[in-house]
């Protein structure tokens, strides 16, 4: 199997539509204002023990949701949790790829962040040889779930209407949460918290 190539770090942005008002359902008043999709390089972490073992640096695909939580006077100013389902699609492999992140302890107000990536090594082993291109990573769309009740959904511009990726192939498990990657010490004033899993 040949290494897949992700084409030119991507810096490639996914906003919301002009005109595409972002679902937002007022007893919860979370809000997801954008979607963005990424090319970054792995996490370089100084370390002064065998340089044998530093390889060169590959590349992640990230992932990353901004939004807003701005509570009615009847709703919690802290959300004890907050999940988000991510559905990205690869249009040269013709799949879409899905994965699930729990926060916890949300606080109220925004600009607030949510983030998930695919590991070079599983984009390569998907692509089986073939080239990934930036513009291949379109649409991506994304659930906010409190306590199981959906209370957002957005997909990136010029998407499908509707819930276009359940008429999709489905690959679930792909995307992996911040705390699973090498990026895990890191921004943590940026995003926010994992539920730890439970054990």
């Amino acid at each position: 199997m040949k290494p897949a190539r992700l084409l030119a770090p991507l810096a490639l942005l996914v906003f919301l539509a002009p005109g595409l008002a972002p679902s937002v359902l007022a007893q919860k008043g979370v809000e997801i204002v954008s979607i963005s999709a990424n090319s970054i390089k792995t996490a370089d972490v100084n370390y002064s023990g065998d340089k044998r073992r530093t390889p060169p640096s590959q590349n992640w695909m990230e992932f990353e949701v901004e939004f807003g939580y701005r509570p009615s006077a009847a709703d919690p100013k802290i959300l004890e949790d907050l999940n988000f389902k991510y559905f990205v699609y690869i249009k040269s492999l013709d799949k879409v790829f899905s994965g699930e992140v729990a926060h916890m302890h949300v606080a109220e107000g925004k600009p607030r962040y949510s983030v998930m990536y695919i590991a070079p090594q599983t984009l390569s082993f998907l692509a089986d040889g073939k080239t990934v291109q930036p513009s291949d990573v379109d649409p991506v769309a994304v659930q906010a779930f409190y306590k199981g009740q959906l209370v957002a959904e957005t997909s990136s511009r010029g998407a499908p209407k509707g819930q276009w990726w359940s008429s999709k192939p489905n690959v679930p498990g792909v995307l992996l949460n911040k705390n699973q990657t090498p990026f895990s010490a890191l921004y943590w004033d940026r995003y926010e918290l994992i539920k730890p899993e439970a054990r």
